[in-house]
Formats: structure tokens, sequence, C-alpha cells
């Protein structure tokens, strides 16, 4: 997980400043307003669901990048938000949530209409670097409780009905008791001491 949000990190900022720098098409920054401004005065909690919340998202970052008109980014991009979308997935959608992404979003589509590159670099990194702690603690707390609960494997069947199913293959027990781990491993989901409350699953329920 840390490998993804770390290329992800590189990947928008380059994006980001870059379309600052060229600018951008003044109806991408219209439609970008008036999609978000509303969501920035919403006061209920529950008004998107979490895959509208994801969706809406992905658009927006995936936008910038699409603005690069540079296939690879544009491609990579979308292979990241496909390996990071089950477990972003677990985060919620409370008001005050969706206000943070909107006003955080905002201040991007300013930066880059005011064509200000190091303000739009510093406005992505804001909205990245706030939203990555949130992915932790929800895949921690989601881990932690569904262990504890049902067992290790149990686990694993909750975060696949939070979204996780095209990332996550069914895990069962070899004749030696060993749990196959090796997809949850190469989406990034599980690593060495992720999180304190990961930290304490059993053994084999982290990478080696």
């Amino acid at each position: 997980m840390h490998n993804l949000y770390e290329l992800r990190m590189a990947l928008e900022l380059y994006t980001a400043e870059k379309l600052a720098l060229a600018g951008a098409p003044a109806e991408w920054i219209a439609e970008q307003q008036a999609r978000w401004e509303p969501l920035f005065a919403l006061e209920k909690d529950g008004a998107l669901t979490p895959k509208e919340f994801v969706d809406l998202d992905e658009e927006f970052h995936l936008g910038i990048a699409s603005l690069s008109y540079n296939p690879f980014m544009i491609g990579t991009l979308r292979d990241l938000n496909d390996r990071l979308r089950f477990v972003r997935l677990l985060t919620g959608t409370s008001a005050q949530r969706v206000r943070s992404t909107a006003a955080e979003h905002l201040a991007i589509v300013a930066a880059i209409a005011r064509r200000d590159a190091p303000a739009a670099r510093q406005a992505l990194q804001a909205n990245l670097g706030h939203a990555r702690p949130k992915t932790n603690i929800a895949i921690a707390q989601v881990m932690s409780r569904s262990s504890h609960a049902q067992g290790a494997e149990s686990s694993l069947v909750v975060l696949a009905r939070a979204g996780a199913s095209t990332r996550i293959q069914r895990m069962s027990r070899s004749p030696s008791g060993a749990v196959h781990r090796l997809s949850l491993c190469k989406s990034g989901l599980l690593a060495p001491a992720y999180t304190a409350p990961l930290a304490r699953l059993p053994r084999y329920l982290r990478c080696p």
C-alpha cells in the first residue's frame, strides 16, 4: 500500500504541475467548480454512497492526468485506482469527509486556474496526504475487528464484501495449514508491520 501511494503521489504531483503550467480548459475548470462547490456545503451524512464518492474522486484526479495527454500516465493512474479502490471504499462518506475533500479539490482547481504550479502541487499533496491516513485506519479497523470477531480468514470476506472481490481471491488453507496470501501481497494490501493493529495480526496474514 505504501508503494502504491508513493507512486500515486509522484505521478499526480507532476500532472497537476504540468496542467497548471500549460493551462487547463475553461470548461474543465467550470465543470469542477460546479461539481465540488455544492459538496463543500454538504451537511447530511450518507448523501453519497462510498462508491459514488470514490467514483467522483477518481474522476477528478483522472481528469487532471488526462489533460496531460500522456497515455502512459493515464494508464498508470487507472491501474493505481483499480488497486486502491477496494480499500478506499472502506473509508466512509461522512458530511465532514466530503466537505474536506471538496475544499481540497477546489483549492487544486483554483491553483490550476491561476496557473500557479507550486500552489497546485501543494494543494494536491495536501489532498493525497490527508487521504492516505484515512485509508490506513480503515484497513486496520476492518482487519482487526473481523479478525477478533470471526477469525483471520473471515476478515478477508469482510473486505471482499466491501468491494475487494476484484483484487482478493478466496484464500484457503493448504494441507500444511498455511494461508495462501499471494494475492493480498501482490495487491499491496498486506505489508510487514503496516500499522500497529495490522502488526498484531497473525503472521500468516502479513507478507514476508
